[in-house]
């Protein structure tokens, strides 16, 4: 029994040409079983190299629509989420969601300035308009002196609105700031202590996914929060709340099932990192608020009442 030396097909002893692809075939069988070996290795090895090369192609491209569905996603269902991207080995899906998530720190850093900006405002003209109501309600009380102070508080409002100067590229940096060092708290923090409480070497990558991955959620909280703020602050605040908590639980879990840390140790880790994260980013916060409050209060003195 021989096989064509070209494409492989099988042949009786005395054929000389292939049924199958009409190639004239060699007398010599060993000479053929050889041309056939190397024939079939060059096959296999432009295999491999076809994969290869389409696995490159595929790893090179980002799958936007797999970001925007894991994104989506990690609103309703964060751990089933969360697990199935830490198992992804595109490692352009993780540079694409640490780019948008950085970026969009930096713009609900500034979409929250605006909102207290907003709130403030509001307070100031509503207090006013209630002070007014009251002098209405009792007559001529000092209906004319109080009245016309009143507009001169609403003008100076308004000069105050258009005149402020606030820093919003500067807010915007400093949020993203904000938010790599909470990804940097997090990834030191999982790695030094489940070295230590596993006793072996956890993947970096691994642990990154997951420092990234957690806070996506207080994000999405926090979007949530500053479009409730507008309506309510105290329930905006409720909000946050519960995106820090959100976050917090999805971390605990992911560093007991994917780390495979022990529950207790994974509960005192979660803890001590987040009170870690929480005197970082207070200190951060005192620091650019007062940074920015000095910025602003110079925008002021050119302010005429």
């Amino acid at each position: 029994m021989k096989y064509c030396y070209k494409c492989g097909y099988q042949l009786e002893d005395d054929d000389l040409f292939c049924g199958n692809c009409g190639e004239k075939q060699m007398q010599d069988n060993s000479a053929n079983g050889e041309n056939f070996d190397h024939n079939k290795n060059d096959m296999k090895k432009k295999t491999t190299e076809h994969e290869n090369l389409s696995n490159y192609r595929r790893s090179s491209n980002v799958n936007l629509s797999y970001i925007i569905d894991n994104l989506l996603k990690m609103f309703t269902k964060p751990i089933s989420t969360s697990k199935r991207f830490i198992e992804d080995r595109d490692n352009n899906t993780v540079i694409a969601v640490s780019i948008f998530s950085i970026l969009f720190y930096g713009i609900l850093g500034i979409w929250r300035i605006k909102q207290l900006f907003y709130s403030a405002e509001n307070i100031m003209i509503n207090g006013l308009k209630k002070i007014e109501s009251i002098y209405r309600l009792f007559g001529n009380i000092g209906s004319s002196t109080d009245t016309s102070d009143i507009n001169q508080a609403m003008i100076a409002i308004n000069k105050v609105r258009q005149s402020i100067v606030i820093p919003y590229g500067k807010i915007f940096f400093q949020n993203c700031i904000v938010f790599i060092m909470l990804l940097i708290i997090i990834f030191a923090f999982i790695s030094v202590a489940t070295n230590i409480t596993n006793h072996k070497q956890t993947s970096a990558l691994e642990t990154y996914k997951i420092s990234l991955i957690v806070l996506i959620p207080f994000l999405y909280f926090k979007t949530l929060s500053i479009l409730i703020s507008y309506g309510s602050n105290y329930v905006g605040i409720g909000i946050q709340l519960i995106g820090i908590i959100v976050s917090i639980g999805c971390l605990f879990i992911l560093i007991k099932d994917v780390l495979g840390v022990k529950e207790d140790c994974s509960l005192f880790i979660v803890s001590i990192c987040f009170v870690v994260i929480c005197i970082a980013y207070l200190v951060c916060l005192s620091n650019f608020i007062y940074s920015d409050l000095q910025q602003v209060i110079t925008s002021f003195k050119g302010i005429n009442f």
